[in-house]
């Protein structure tokens, strides 16, 4: 077989394995190369595996002159040409009918690592998305979401030269990469243009500038990635990344087939009592304290975290075996923890027990709802000052 003919079946054979059905092959391709007309007969070729036919049509890349640049200032006045060409793994462009006049090689300029830091990941331009699959920080920080959004694009082998820098400046609407990166604190770093959002970034015209770096913020969030497929390589039929932090959440819906769509939320804080709904939490718990253990329990507002009431405590050591703090506050550094520090330094004879919420991202929904997650009822309540004086009775035998 020549070299020619093991070119064009090997154009087809990669077609097959990008798409899982003949329209859908041809409708890529035609999408891909801005040649929406011709779609019925790209699939007929495709259709009917005719390799001849459907590479005169489709495979066609032609490149005049190759420049391997040493600056991105070169790389910049290069490619203001519309025939000129910046080319990274070049997985897309070697499957296009094009011209180009000038190919930029960006290789040589230190643009294939991803950076970490305290506060942000700074990922280059030339980076595979093989190395985002693989990148232990990424990976911690996302949950595990970078990688499993990555991991399905077609093999190995495609994503180890397939750029990230590519993956995000061609906004595609099939793009896995970019419905990810819209869901978390990311920006993009462009040589003439600066530093935008990713979500302006997304929705700007293509130019001529260049997509330098990828900038995320470590801020604290939790990430999630889906996509549906018709097969484990195939493009998505839709994709969804999920980026919730303390007071906002991110939702992004990908390959619809236009690029990817982004929905932001400002979050009202996620665990609010009111003032009446914990006193009346309160005298519930008192009230089930005596049905159960026929224990006469006081109530207190203690109204101020700091200063706390010293006299208020010191009061108690004659007449309570057992102080019980209840806080809408995770217990590092809360009431519960002034109060037992004072007791102690002052060696106050009563027991404290402390009631906080989980230092955990507590789940949306109605407060009933979010008290039985954190254990904020009556029984829950009850259950810890029972097992308190249960331990206290074992440990006096």
């Amino acid at each position: 077989m020549s070299m020619t003919e093991n070119v064009k079946k090997t154009g087809l054979h990669l077609c097959h394995l990008l798409c899982y059905t003949h329209k859908r092959r041809a409708r890529l391709l035609t999408m891909l190369l801005g040649r929406e007309s011709e779609f019925q007969t790209l699939f007929s070729c495709i259709k009917s595996n005719d390799s001849n036919n459907f590479m005169e049509r489709i495979i066609m890349l032609k490149i005049k002159e190759y420049t391997k640049v040493e600056s991105l200032e070169e790389a910049y006045q290069l490619n203001q040409k519309r025939t000129a060409c910046l080319i990274g793994g070049m997985v897309w462009l070697k499957m296009g009918n094009r011209n180009v006049s000038m190919a930029i090689d960006l290789s040589g300029l230190g643009l294939d690592t991803i950076e970490e830091d305290e506060n942000e990941f700074r990922i280059g331009c030339m980076t595979s998305l093989r190395s985002l699959e693989l990148h232990k920080g990424l990976a911690d920080y996302t949950n595990g979401a970078m990688r499993e959004s990555v991991r399905h694009i077609v093999g190995v082998q495609f994503r180890n030269c397939a750029t990230v820098g590519g993956s995000i400046f061609g906004r595609y609407g099939f793009s896995d990469v970019l419905t990810m990166f819209l869901a978390m604190d990311s920006y993009v770093e462009l040589y003439k243009g600066g530093i935008i959002s990713m979500k302006e970034f997304a929705q700007m015209k293509k130019d001529r500038d260049i997509l330098v770096r990828i900038i995320v913020k470590k801020v604290p969030m939790h990430t999630v990635y889906l996509s549906q497929r018709n097969s484990a390589t195939d493009f998505p039929v839709l994709t969804c990344a999920i980026g919730l932090e303390e007071k906002k959440v991110r939702i992004v819906i990908g390959a619809r087939p236009q690029k990817a769509m982004l929905i932001e939320k400002e979050l009202e804080s996620s665990f609010k009592f009111k003032v009446e709904e914990v006193e009346a939490l309160a005298e519930e718990v008192q009230k089930q304290l005596k049905e159960r253990m026929d224990m006469d329990a006081a109530l207190v507002n203690a109204r101020f975290v700091k200063p706390i009431d010293e006299e208020l405590l010191r009061s108690f050591a004659d007449t309570y075996e057992l102080v019980v703090t209840l806080e809408e506050n995770v217990k590092d550094g809360g009431f519960g923890e002034r109060v037992l520090a004072f007791a102690e330094e002052e060696d106050l004879p009563f027991g404290v027990e402390i009631i906080a919420l989980p230092d955990h991202f507590i789940p949306h929904g109605s407060v009933s709802y979010q008290m039985k997650q954190v254990g904020f009822t009556p029984e829950d309540i009850c259950g810890r000052i029972e097992e308190y004086y249960r331990k206290r009775e074992q440990e006096e035998r």
